[in-house]
């Protein structure tokens, strides 16, 4: 931790220097003097009167996560939010605490925690000597049955501490974007071989998996973008090189977006790109997004991103004839949608019907294909002027009222709420994924 802040503490002081050499090189100053805020989560949540947990969670291949936390200890029902691509759990707490929906699912009396990918800004393993090739070599495969899976396994871990294993515990997983497919995945993998996923319901935002309707240009730019790195087999993941590129890309974005005139050019760019409505557009109006959004992500998972488009079916990775044979014990990749029959829990489909990123019809074909093999589980409402990131960073009053209509009101009282959560499954009781805890509240 001490080793972390001091790396940030010698980035600030290079940050600053660079911004001293632009203002040398250009007498308008190209940089403004403006500070960037360079807030964490935990700043951010306590900052906003919440109290804070930081856990870190170490996955069965040895990768050890931040789960993030914002306790209440003695409520049973908990809600798991799980972020997309290029994005960590700073998407549920950027924007107040009136439009954040964790502070808002927390003051309806829950327990919320806040997962994180491996890549997301955090890098660390258990063996300290990993290479960066070994270390970013993953696909949504280990999203899925690694980092969610043990996420799942420690926050049912905590609450029996807490509560008692026969506490009448819920969980409710609410998740974005690949996070939501992944999601998907390892419900569908557990249910398929009989395991205890630990989930009563699911709410899923924008889900990526089908893209099949993927906009014609996002097609022709990805299938270039293939073929450039499959020229560079040295690059491992997509991420900022460094936390003084990072922190010097947020500071002219910042700046960009501090001038009106750019700021409106920047807003219609990223509408055309993201979806959604230009005026007021979150990525525009969130503050310090830029800083704490565009995570790494590797190599595996832009392929097994490719692996989707091209096929048009949700898949896990495929690793040829004879890697699927060790992996599925069969020669193709495991078909996710075509085992959604072994689903077990209510899920519902949350699309925008202005969302660029993930098509309304692919969400809709993860619907269609669930309700026709389970009718009563699955749900679907459509949001006419939402784009991609209005599911996290520009939630409005509509979508936030609806997402928390969903959740459970009491263990008591179940017919409350339109989830109807199934009855938990257990986990079993063997020792959870290491773990370590730092809890904070505010003064």
């Amino acid at each position: 931790m001490q080793k972390g802040i001091k790396r940030l503490e010698i980035a600030k002081q290079k940050l600053s220097s660079a911004y001293a050499s632009l203002h040398v090189l250009h007498p308008r100053g190209l940089i403004s003097a403006t500070e960037l805020d360079v807030r964490g989560k935990k700043e951010i949540i306590m900052q906003a009167g919440y109290p804070y947990e930081n856990h870190t969670v170490t996955t069965q291949d040895g990768y050890i996560l931040p789960l993030e936390r914002i306790p209440n200890r003695g409520a049973t029902n908990v809600v798991y939010f799980q972020h997309g691509l290029f994005d960590n759990s700073f998407a549920w707490v950027a924007s107040g605490t009136s439009a954040s929906l964790a502070f808002r699912t927390w003051d309806q009396g829950n327990d919320v925690f806040l997962g994180n990918f491996r890549g997301s800004f955090s890098y660390d393993h258990v063996d300290t000597t990993i290479t960066s090739k070994a270390y970013w070599n993953f696909t949504m495969n280990e999203h899925a049955f690694q980092d969610l899976s043990a996420f799942i396994k420690q926050i049912h871990a905590l609450k029996q501490e807490e509560l008692g294993e026969d506490a009448p515990i819920s969980l409710t997983v609410v998740s974005h974007s690949m996070g939501a497919a992944t999601m998907l995945m390892y419900l569908t993998r557990w249910s398929m071989l009989q395991r205890p996923h630990g989930v009563n319901a699911a709410i899923l935002l924008s889900p990526a998996g089908f893209h099949e309707k993927l906009p014609l240009w996002v097609r022709i730019l990805a299938s270039l973008f293939e073929r450039v790195i499959a020229f560079l087999p040295w690059i491992n993941s997509f991420r900022f090189p460094s936390n003084v590129i990072r922190m010097l890309t947020a500071k002219v974005v910042q700046d960009v977006k501090n001038t009106p005139a750019t700021k409106d050019l920047m807003a219609y760019i990223v509408s055309k790109i993201l979806g959604g409505d230009p005026t007021g557009h979150p990525f525009t109006d969130v503050h310090n997004v830029t800083y704490n959004i565009f995570a790494g992500t590797s190599r595996g998972v832009f392929q097994h991103f490719m692996q989707l488009l091209k096929s048009d079916k949700f898949t896990a990775f495929d690793y040829g004839p004879e890697g699927n044979m060790r992996h599925y014990g069969t020669p193709e990749p495991l078909d996710f949608a075509a085992n959604y029959k072994h689903l077990d829990i209510p899920i519902h489909f949350l699309m925008g019907l202005q969302d660029m990123v993930i098509h309304p019809g692919d969400i809709l074909k993860h619907y269609v294909t669930l309700h026709d093999v389970h009718p009563h589980l699955a749900f679907l409402k459509a949001f006419p002027a939402s784009g991609h990131l209005d599911f996290t960073l520009g939630l409005n009053d509509h979508l936030i009222s609806h997402i928390l209509h969903l959740l459970p009101k009491t263990p008591q009282d179940p017919q409350e709420s339109p989830l109807l959560p199934t009855p938990l499954q257990v986990l079993p009781t063997s020792p959870p994924p290491t773990t370590t805890t730092t809890t904070t509240h505010p003064a």
